[in-house]
C-alpha cells in the first residue's frame, strides 16, 4: 500500500512539473556504436556561438579501446558533411570517418591504454564550416 501511494505521489509530482527525471543524454555510448564511458567532449560552435555538432570520446577499460563520434546538434532531415577522426600517440595516421551523414559520423576507434588521444571533428552545412582538433586528451 505504501509503495503504491509513493508511486502515485511521484507520478503526480512529475505531471505537475515538480520533479524531473534524468534521461540518457545524447552522449550515450551505445547509441553510436561505442562502448565504455564518456571521457571527453567538445562542442563545435559557429561564429554565433551556436553548437553545430558535438565530439564525444569514450574509453572502454575492459578492452583498452577509445571510440569517438561527431554528432549533429540538430539534424534538419538532410545529410550534410560531417567528419570524426581519432589518433593515439602511437598511431601513424588518423582513423577517420568522413561523409554526408544525417545524424553522426563514426564510430572510429583506436587502442588507447597507456596512450594519449587526439580527436578531430569537422562539420559543414549551407552556411558554415567548422573544424577542430583537440590537443592530447584522455592520457592514461
Amino acid at each position: 500500500m505504501l509503495r503504491r501511494s509513493l508511486a502515485t505521489l511521484g507520478a503526480a509530482a512529475m505531471a505537475a512539473g515538480l520533479v524531473s527525471v534524468a534521461t540518457a543524454t545524447s552522449a550515450s555510448a551505445g547509441a553510436y556504436g561505442c562502448a565504455g564511458s564518456l571521457v571527453w567532449s567538445h562542442a563545435l560552435k559557429n561564429g554565433n556561438n551556436i553548437t553545430q555538432s558535438n565530439l564525444y570520446l569514450y574509453y572502454n577499460s575492459s578492452t583498452g579501446y577509445n571510440c569517438a563520434v561527431n554528432v549533429w546538434a540538430s539534424t534538419a532531415g538532410t545529410k550534410s558533411w560531417i567528419t570524426v577522426g581519432i589518433l593515439s600517440s602511437t598511431d601513424g595516421a588518423w582513423n577517420d570517418d568522413p561523409g554526408p551523414y544525417q545524424s553522426y559520423a563514426g564510430p572510429v576507434m583506436t587502442y588507447g591504454a597507456n596512450r594519449c588521444i587526439k580527436v578531430y571533428g569537422y562539420t559543414s552545412n549551407s552556411t558554415t564550416s567548422i573544424s577542430y582538433t583537440s590537443g592530447w586528451v584522455a592520457c592514461g
